[in-house]
Parts: C-alpha cells; structure tokens; sequence
C-alpha cells in the first residue's frame, strides 16, 4: 500500500523494475475535485483522472483488472487493456474507456459492485 501523495513517487522510483500499480477507484471524488463526468450507469457521475494523470506523467499502459468469481475462494482475473500509451492520448481518454469497461461489468454481474457507498453525492453544476 502506498499513501495517495505518494503514489507518483513510488511509481517513478520503480522504473528500473518490472512492476504492477494497482488503484481503487470507486467512489466519488471530493466535491472540489469533481471537473470530470462521465454518462456512468445512466445519470452524470464524477470520476477521478488521477489515474490518467499519473499514467501521462510515467508513460506505463494503463489496464483493467476484471475480476470473477469461479467458487469460493477461487478467482481469475483478465487484464483488458485500456491504453498501451497513455502519453499519447486526448485527455479523458482513459477515464472514459475505464468508465465503459466497468460499467459493461456491472451489467454483467451488478453483485460485484459495493452499491451502498456514495458515487452519486455530488450533483454535476449547471452550465449554460
């Protein structure tokens, strides 16, 4: 586990190593952080780009890890990839693609998803 302000630091301090960072992005960001949305599950929601900051600023692909339930105790996980080079990608470009691949697995399997936090607390501002 790596503390969040730490995360760009420990990233770049394993270059020389083969390496997999693993991020949890499943609630909403705060309030003052809330410049992204994405059309998720329906209804506007607000999504980190912390992610695809730190994949831009470090060149590593960025991948999707789906994970399913086989029985009890026993899972597989597949790695879809999401951008192979985050560097040369528009902006929102892998928070949107991240958005539609969990959004798909959610209407695969909605049991996967912790459904009592609060993703949607926050409302879009109104814009002209």
């Amino acid at each position: 586990m790596v503390p969040m302000r730490n995360t760009l630091r420990a990233i770049k301090s394993s270059e020389a190593e083969t390496s997999i960072f693993c991020f949890a992005n499943d609630q909403a960001p705060p309030k003052e952080e809330s410049h992204y949305w994405v059309d998720f599950l329906h209804q506007p929601t607000s999504f980190h780009l912390g992610v695809e900051k730190i994949a831009k600023k470090t060149g590593r692909p960025v991948f999707y890890g789906s994970m399913k339930i086989i029985k009890k105790g026993y899972y597989e996980i597949e790695f879809i990839p999401i951008d192979l080079k985050p560097e040369e990608s528009p902006s929102g470009t892998i928070t949107d693609r991240y958005a539609a691949i969990l959004e798909k697995t959610l209407n695969a399997a909605p049991s996967y998803w912790l459904w009592s936090h609060k993703r949607w607390k926050h409302q879009r501002p109104f814009e002209d």
